[in-house]
């Protein structure tokens, strides 16, 4: 977090399925109006408010990007 950037780290230990992600935009100081990236593709996550979902696969991870 940097004030206007916040990352986090999912992983799954587990077999993968349905994630959903909650920010408290609040504690970390962003906007209602952030948006979610894939870190390592770019590509954009479906989010509203800090929520985002996604699936994840057995064993892997995922890096969000908030800003």
């Amino acid at each position: 977090v940097n004030g206007s950037r916040a990352v986090a780290i999912v992983t799954d230990y587990s077999d993968g399925g349905d994630c959903t992600v909650t920010l408290d935009l609040k504690a970390v100081g962003l906007p209602a109006t952030v948006t979610a990236k894939d870190f390592e593709t770019g590509d954009s996550l479906a989010s509203s408010g800090g929520v985002v979902r996604f699936p994840l696969k057995k064993h892997d991870f995922k890096a969000i990007l908030f800003e």
